[in-house]
């Protein structure tokens, strides 16, 4: 036998079964350090995996005889065991051949044995170790589907316990105005505390038994519950930060939604007759979504809306429109203006922060396309009407170094009171006028300056 990869998840299906199907039970061999014992990958071959061989594997202390130990099977197995085997009463044993130790919440240690046989009954089949005896993460595309999942599948008064630390987040934690890092540090030691307590895993950082697609679905399913229940304060603090770029992307809305021929003047030529108002109402509805994974969501459905309305305009009128990005900008451009998102800009560094220190699903993905694309949209806006996202930025940034502070603490009526409406320092647009238009090459937030591929973006129904 090997047993280099004996207690790794991605080797040994038992300790897998262990962690994902059955978490709640080793969770709780964490928090009691029960004795934990993990058959050999080349012993379970074969052999049906069901609920009583895991629960056999996890042993506890007998309330009654000192020395003597129970499984957590049914009826519980009487057994003894030294440091080398493990003794059952009918008199059979398994060889300890390998053993570690792992660490709790709470930094109690507890020992994981490696086995060379196997604790109790058991039944051989053909289907053995087959997917309908393995845990299959289930595929979720929601904030809700997330948080539904940990109800059903993490102890509750664990997840109590998480949901009243993000409740005091909420409540007490204060925040200043140009000290976004010292929040972005919060969220993320907020972060690795939940993921701990709900993963049910030894301590973060130190896990070598963990499949990667596991690890990638609970930390988004522990970034959803987190934004769904602080996305308020998350996002109030973002926005108050980003005060003078979302001013001059509400000012900028604001002047083409009052002039309807230089809004026109947005769209590429050609794409006049393009119905963009599904695409409109989606990302409309994205600006209420809180949870990274839903506003990610509605802005992939916003992109897919605009271009299966390009599809239907080649379709009806038997034309061969390109959406190449040079056209798609604008028309992301269109929308953003249509659906008065003002705090776009934050909302975008809201996304890719928040995003960036818990999941970060973001970087290298078709998310990351899609980001860029909504953020050369943005400053196409801004220029259109002869304003800099940039030097908003800028201004930005000065403003936090001059700091200033801030409570922390607000209510549902938080964007009555964000500044933004302040002209003070915002200059003049100017009076209207014919729009020229922009050029988005160079742009530096245009898709090409940054590698992504636009091949998505490119296709083109034709009759």
């Amino acid at each position: 036998m090997e047993f280099d990869n004996a207690l790794d998840v991605e080797y040994n299906n038992f300790f897998h079964l262990l962690q994902t199907k059955y978490h709640n039970l080793w969770h709780q061999a964490q928090e009691n350090c029960w004795v934990v014992c993990v058959p050999h990958p080349d012993v379970i071959k074969g052999v049906n995996l069901n609920k009583n061989v895991i629960f056999n594997h996890v042993i506890r202390p007998s309330p009654l005889y000192k020395g003597q130990f129970l499984t957590c099977g049914k009826p519980p197995l009487k057994l003894e065991f030294n440091e080398e085997k493990i003794l059952l009463e009918n008199a059979s044993e398994a060889k300890i051949v390998y053993e570690e130790m792992f660490y709790n919440e709470k930094f109690e240690p507890f020992k994981v044995y490696c086995i060379d046989g196997i604790i109790g009954d058991y039944e051989r089949s053909e289907e053995g170790n087959s997917d309908a005896n393995t845990f299959v993460l289930p595929k979720l595309t929601t904030g809700a589907e997330y948080l539904s999942w940990l109800h059903e599948n993490v102890d509750k008064e664990t997840l109590k316990s998480c949901k009243r630390l993000i409740a005091s987040f909420n409540d007490e934690y204060l925040t200043a105005k140009g000290y976004l890092h010292y929040l972005k540090e919060k969220v993320h030691d907020l972060f690795n505390i939940i993921y701990t307590r709900l993963r049910g895993g030894h301590l973060i950082g130190k896990q070598s038994h963990t499949q990667p697609n596991i690890d990638a679905f609970w930390q988004e399913a522990v970034e959803s519950l987190i934004l769904l229940l602080a996305h308020k304060k998350l996002r109030h603090v973002f926005r108050r930060e980003k005060e003078h770029e979302n001013a001059v992307v509400k000012k900028a809305i604001e002047k083409l939604n009052n002039s309807p021929s230089l809004r026109d003047g947005v769209i590429p030529l050609g794409f006049e007759a393009v119905d963009l108002s599904q695409a409109v109402v989606i990302l409309k509805e994205t600006a209420e979504k809180g949870a990274k994974i839903d506003w990610m969501g509605g802005l992939q459905s916003c992109l897919d809306a605009i271009t299966a309305a390009v599809s239907m305009r080649n379709v009806q009128e038997k034309s061969e429109l390109v959406l190449t990005s040079d056209v798609l900008i604008p028309l992301v451009a269109v929308c953003v203006v249509q659906s008065n998102y003002f705090f776009i800009a934050s909302d975008i560094a809201y996304v890719q922060d928040m995003g960036g220190i818990m999941s970060n699903t973001i970087e290298g993905s078709q998310s990351m396309f899609n980001i860029v694309t909504l953020e050369a949209a943005v400053s196409y806006v801004a220029q259109v009407c002869g304003l800099s996202i940039s030097d908003a930025r800028q201004r930005d940034e000065e403003k936090h170094i001059r700091g200033g502070v801030d409570t922390g603490k607000f209510d549902d009526n938080m964007n009555a009171d964000m500044g933004i409406d302040n002209e003070e320092e915002d200059g003049d647009l100017g009076d209207g006028g014919e729009i020229k238009r922009v050029s988005l090459e160079g742009t530096t937030n245009s898709p090409q300056n940054v590698g992504c591929n636009i091949s998505r973006a490119e296709a083109t129904t034709t009759t």
